[in-house]
């Protein structure tokens, strides 16, 4: 036994979005042992760092990291971790290659906006056109561009959608 597996890459980059099922496939790494017979066939396993580990599992012998958890990208403390692979032979003495997996969860749109009151009275005595009669508000849990919340009315049809507007970005009536 005089060659170590070696993976194809020292390094691998993964992304996988919240909320897919356990046993979701994240990524393959591959080693290659050029040793012949029990020496050259390779093994994965995960190194445990104690840190991110915990989170994902390997597939022994085809390498196929796997997710052990459905991620929450709201509730995370942090949205990338990173793992260390070991493949190792069959040989005697066993000997090793490690890879290094940075492994990032990102957000989907699975938060329904909240708005701070359902329901809005409004003074109209003395309004001139233009006025703001009150501005809506509503806050949406999610991240970046599916935390952005736009405002319009239900429906666009009939009196009151002749008499009133409301602006998408604020909310102002």
């Amino acid at each position: 036994n005089e060659n170590p597996p070696i993976f194809q890459q020292d390094r691998y980059d993964a992304t996988i979005p919240e909320n897919q099922p356990v046993g979701t496939t994240i990524i393959t790494v591959c080693a290659n042992d050029t040793d012949s017979g029990r020496n050259g066939e390779v093994r994965y396993r995960l190194v445990q760092t104690g840190l991110d580990d915990e989170n994902f599992a390997v597939h022994p012998t085809s390498g196929v990291i796997t997710s052990v958890v459905e991620f929450d990208f709201e509730s995370l403390e942090h949205t990338s971790f990173s793992i260390i692979v070991e493949a190792f032979d069959q040989g005697v003495p066993t000997l090793t290659g490690t890879a290094t997996i940075t492994i990032n969860i990102t957000d989907q749109n699975d938060n329904k906006p909240c708005p701070d009151d359902q329901r809005y009275e409004i003074a109209s005595h003395n309004l001139t056109i233009g006025s703001t009669i009150a501005t809506i508000e509503a806050d949406d849990h999610d991240n970046g561009p599916n935390g952005n919340v736009s405002y319009s009315f239900k429906t666009k049809a009939g009196e009151l959608a002749n008499l009133f507007s409301i602006d998408p970005s604020t909310g102002r009536i």
